[in-house]
């Protein structure tokens, strides 16, 4: 690829954009300076396009490497507390990653909203 396409590469890849003059200087650091601030969900959605659009084998090994997600290829939190007796949770659904208590549901509380550190990685932040 040349020089003065992998600003729009990128773009198109769903990276931010960047300026010609700085894909010219190199290429490597033009491509990492916009995947140092992703989250793993983020640079995991990347890499799967690069996967299946190029024939990169290493990168294909690292993909399959990191296991199971859900359909929109994010992992989800399960995040439970208990006030009694362990919770039995099951997986109802693999493939939406739909989780389901079974016993003792009446000793625990289970919060279905996105945490904040989850919020932040979705967003590229990380820190408090």
């Amino acid at each position: 690829m040349q020089s003065y396409e992998v600003p729009a590469e990128c773009v198109r890849l769903g990276l931010a954009s960047g300026e010609e003059d700085e894909a010219f200087r190199s290429k490597f650091r033009y491509v990492l300076t916009r995947l140092r601030p992703l989250a793993v969900p983020e640079l995991t959605t990347v890499a799967r396009k690069v996967v299946d659009e190029y024939d990169v084998p290493a990168l294909k090994q690292i993909l399959a490497s990191l296991g199971m997600t859900g359909v929109d290829g994010e992992f989800k939190d399960l995040i439970f507390a208990a006030n009694g007796p362990k919770p039995d949770v099951v997986l109802r659904d693999a493939v939406t990653n739909r989780q389901e208590i079974v016993r003792n549901a009446e000793y625990c509380l289970m919060c279905t909203r996105p945490t904040a550190a989850a919020r932040r990685r979705r967003a590229g932040r990380s820190g408090p």
